[in-house]
């Protein structure tokens, strides 16, 4: 196995990782609280809905750059899903993540979440810390001006990589269980 196949794969259980140890011990007090908090009787329709569910799409990557600070800052985007097993380990749910990741060795990796229900990471990625910024409803525009994509010269990519996790119930992930 060459160094770049060896540094992806590498990256690759970093993330796993990463984002086992920041997701889990969050979502699970959660899930056991959420239970309490539950009726006895379950929904059948909502069960019904989870389980039709199409599956969500392969891992998808892709090469891009943004001019930071004069200079072309060259990166790969990776978006997919990491599952969530349960203790008998049987997924019990899938979560979505963005990646920008620069080619170098010893980067470091930020792992980025929202807070509050229903609040996907998007809000971190294009409004704050991620490449790109989304230029929408600035003062001045017209309502109907649509939204576009713009180097962001705040971004965190020059000197960290970045992860961004949609916990379950936010953005694309989702549990496949009731």
């Amino acid at each position: 196995m060459n160094f770049v196949k060896l540094s992806i794969a590498g990256k690759r259980a970093l993330l796993v990782c990463g984002v086992l140890c920041v997701m889990l011990p969050a979502y699970l007090p959660a899930a056991a609280q959420s239970d309490k908090d539950k009726p006895a009787a379950t929904d059948k329709s909502s069960e019904k809905e989870k389980a039709s569910l199409p599956p969500l799409p392969a891992d998808a990557h892709t090469q891009q750059s943004i001019e930071l600070d004069g200079k072309p800052l060259h990166y790969t985007v990776t978006v997919g899903t990491l599952p969530v097993r349960d203790k008998e380990g049987k997924e019990s749910g899938q979560v979505v993540f963005t990646a920008y990741t620069v080619a170098g060795s010893n980067r470091p990796v930020t792992f980025a979440m929202n807070g509050g229900p229903g609040a996907s990471s998007v809000y971190l990625n294009f409004g704050a810390i991620g490449p790109k910024h989304l230029k929408v409803g600035n003062e001045g525009d017209s309502p109907s001006d649509p939204a576009t994509l713009a180097d962001n010269p705040s971004t965190w990519l020059d000197f960290t990589d970045l992860v961004f996790i949609d916990p379950i119930g936010t953005g694309f992930s989702r549990a496949s269980v009731p």
